[in-house]
């Protein structure tokens, strides 16, 4: 049973929360997530019997969510509609939010209020549903998982000798080049990794999934302070890079054999590179993992 869940649309600050004991104006009454259908393909050859899974995909999901419109007054009641009728349109996206997870989907129609029968529609009470379709079907962790190439090697050790004359180190930052990742989810997803040339010039950086066998490189000379995004995300794939806040498409730099990297179900093993001066790049790889249903039962 879903108890409660919040609606965001995308780009701006307005939201719904609907609560099956706690929200006062906007009740949650049930929510209906659908099902993520398989497409499957198949072949066959002469005389087979049966056929043969070759692949299989998944489409869309719709998904239903019916609440209450409660106000003390039917001037109450007008102004909550109002604002539901703005809220809900099919031109925008909006964001699920259940527990931890998260889900995008577009309405397709309107809202829908109840009949004008007394018991579901009357000045204090009003049933109303919302009918969307989500074009990516699998659920998403509403925060994502940030993983740095970066490890702080400590240098203090006891018994210590001060010399006036030689510098004491206390610790240094050593560069991992290489990573394990694990995806917990239910599918592969795409990611977004930042390459950072912190330290100084940095020249062609690059990215490998050994696991997979995936490389991006990109063919730039990287300035100190610069940086590199690539969106490997379905739906949202770009490159962009420059100085922090004068990011501009760098598309046109990356090369013809680079693939769009994904982290497969599981564990993933993740190195980068560089042609020069790798020791001055450092890598921030953001992703979430994705689920196929998430519903908890009490």
């Amino acid at each position: 049973m879903v108890e409660a869940i919040k609606i965001k649309e995308q780009g701006t600050n307005k939201e719904i929360i609907m609560d099956k004991m706690n929200t006062e104006d906007y009740v949650l009454d049930f929510v209906d997530w659908g099902q993520a259908e398989a497409e499957l393909f198949t072949s066959k050859y002469v005389n087979q019997i049966g056929v043969t899974i070759t692949k299989s995909s998944f489409g869309s999901r719709d998904i239903v969510i019916s609440g209450f419109v409660i106000a003390d007054t039917e001037e109450e009641m007008t102004e909550r509609k109002k604002f539901l009728n703005s809220f809900i349109n099919p031109e925008k996206q909006y964001v699920v939010i259940y527990k931890e997870y998260q889900i995008i989907f577009q309405p397709i129609r309107s809202i829908q209020y109840a009949n004008e029968e007394e018991t579901d529609n009357n000045e204090v009470m009003c049933k109303f549903r919302i009918s969307g379709i989500c074009p990516d079907p699998f659920f998403s962790l509403v925060d994502d998982i940030n993983q740095k190439f970066a490890m702080y090697i400590g240098q203090f050790h006891f018994p210590l000798t001060m010399a006036e004359e030689i510098p004491v180190l206390f610790g240094t930052k050593l560069e991992s080049q290489t990573a394990v990742i694990q995806n917990y989810g239910d599918t592969d997803v795409g990611m977004v990794f930042t390459f950072i040339a912190s330290g100084g010039k940095v020249i062609n950086p690059s990215l490998t999934n050994i696991t997979t066998g995936q490389g991006f490189k990109m063919e730039v000379e990287m300035q100190r302070g610069e940086m590199i995004t690539v969106d490997t995300r379905i739906g949202s794939k770009n490159v962009k890079g420059g100085s922090p806040g004068a990011m501009t498409n760098f598309f046109k730099y990356k090369t013809l054999e680079s693939q769009w990297l994904y982290l497969k179900k599981g564990l993933n093993k993740i190195t980068f590179a560089a042609d020069e001066e790798v020791s001055n790049l450092s890598v921030i790889i953001q992703y979430t993992s994705k689920y196929l249903e998430v519903q908890q039962c009490y």
